[in-house]
């Protein structure tokens, strides 16, 4: 990785944990959050304390000791957020689930299934289509119900097919329930 994004990355992490919401954490516990972070974005695979202890120069019954202790990681994305994006934001969530049997398949495990209602044995995709749902009456015409609208553009959304949910001085959110296809 490139030592000037590097740094980049090192000062906005460290800016975040200045605000006024860090003020308790002293500088150990700050560093070492700045340390799991770093070693988290350039670790490859899985993460886990073993693959932080192998890669850092930490021990990994310090990393154990260090998540037993309460990190406000809702206030850091927050803050986090704010500091890199602008005022506009979309977040979209699209988890999709395939079930898969085998054993050497990578990447296989546990993953939410929303048709189940509980977490599947399986495959989790990320190369999905959203669609916007059908909300309109049914026609009378033969052949299969219509079940979507149109494609989500996520750089041009379709206002009509939102709902909005609150808005205030400083958030606007809305929502709407969209079809996954591969």
């Amino acid at each position: 990785m490139d030592k000037t994004l590097e740094n980049q990355l090192k000062q906005l992490i460290d800016s975040t944990l200045e605000n006024d919401v860090f003020n308790k954490l002293n500088k150990s516990r700050k560093d070492f959050i700045v340390s799991v972070l770093w070693h988290i974005l350039s670790i490859k695979g899985r993460i886990n304390f073993l693959q932080l202890g192998r890669f850092s120069p930490l021990c990994e019954q310090t990393f154990r000791n260090h998540f037993e202790k309460e990190f406000d990681f809702f206030s850091f994305n927050k803050l986090l957020i704010k500091q890199t994006v602008s005022t506009e934001t979309i977040i979209a969530l699209d988890p999709s689930y395939i079930p898969k049997a085998g054993k050497s398949t990578y990447g296989r495990g546990r993953y939410w299934s929303g048709v189940a209602g509980a977490a599947k044995w399986g495959l989790d995709i990320d190369d999905s289509v959203l669609k916007y749902k059908f909300t309109g009456e049914p026609t009378s015409k033969k052949g299969a119900p219509r079940k979507f609208t149109g494609l989500v553009d996520v750089n041009n959304f379709d206002p009509n097919q939102f709902s909005l949910d609150l808005s205030n001085e400083e958030t606007t959110i809305y929502s709407t329930v969209c079809i996954t296809t591969l």
